[in-house]
């Protein structure tokens, strides 16, 4: 009887974990996503709303990170209540469920036990690795150039958030050094280089109309007729892609297009 009783408890206990976690989820999702309002200054109200502090999607998260630190629910939970309450959202509205297949992954990860109390700082870190290469060269902005924007940075299963899946936290420099990790892992276009060439010769030629180096000329002569072929063979040799941090059982497949009408309907 104590065991039968023991079990009941446990399963309400679950129940209303998942419960509140799809209410949370809900009422996020629903606070935010104004990409329906009819009238323009609602419109105008959902732009600013979206400025403000680190995006609709970043601030969601943050908040719905809160809720899971408090309620400290398990992995499980998450998993069961996000699916929950970005059903019982679209289920009113004229959104598909799958439509937000990339964001309910973002959700997840964010209130996950080992991230969610991480997120702020995380959010924060994002903010300040773009501000550190903001005026950089190129060629020193590992971040800007992979993650492309802060909040990709924050929540992809290789940024921030799928690092502190794993236990791992960073700084400025060592998530930079993870950025060029992954984009050295990267198979290269040789013709996308052909197009680079093409530009710098451009850029050789009117320097040396002004100072006829015989050096500039020769440079000039060698780069401007090599093709996407010959550059090939000079392609150096790359480590594998790193695999996926993140791991969760029965992940759906997104949709390609699932990440542009999240971000259409919630917000950059």
């Amino acid at each position: 009887m104590v065991r039968e009783w023991s079990r009941h408890w446990s399963l309400d206990l679950m129940s209303t974990a998942i419960e509140q976690v799809q209410a949370a989820v809900k009422a996020q999702l629903s606070s935010f996503a104004l990409a329906t309002a009819a009238t323009r200054e609602a419109q105008d109200a959902y732009t600013t709303k979206r400025e403000e502090g680190f995006g609709t999607r970043g601030n969601i998260l943050i908040a719905l990170a809160a809720v899971a630190v408090t309620g400290n629910y398990s992995a499980k939970d998450i998993d069961d209540g996000v699916d929950a309450g970005v059903k019982a959202y679209t289920d009113g509205t004229n959104f598909k469920a799958t439509t937000l297949g990339t964001f309910k992954s973002e959700m997840k990860r964010a209130m996950h036990p080992n991230v969610r109390k991480h997120v702020p700082a995380i959010f924060k870190l994002a903010r300040d690795v773009f501000l550190a290469e903001k005026d950089l060269e190129e060629v020193s902005q590992p971040c800007r150039r992979e993650f492309t924007r802060e909040y990709h940075l924050a929540v992809r299963k290789d940024g921030l958030m799928g690092e502190a899946l794993t236990g791992k936290t960073h700084t400025i420099a060592s998530m930079q050094e993870v950025a060029r990790k992954i984009i050295d892992a990267k198979p290269r276009d040789p013709k996308l280089a052909r197009d680079a060439i093409k530009r710098a010769v451009k850029v050789l030629q009117a320097v040396y109309v002004e100072f006829p180096a015989p050096d500039i000329e020769a440079m000039i002569e060698f780069a401007k007729d090599l093709s996407p072929d010959e550059l090939q063979k000079f392609a150096r040799v790359q480590e594998p892609a790193p695999k996926p941090q993140l791991r969760r059982r029965n992940a759906p497949v997104t949709p390609a297009t699932a990440a542009a009408a999240t971000e259409e309907m919630l917000g950059k």
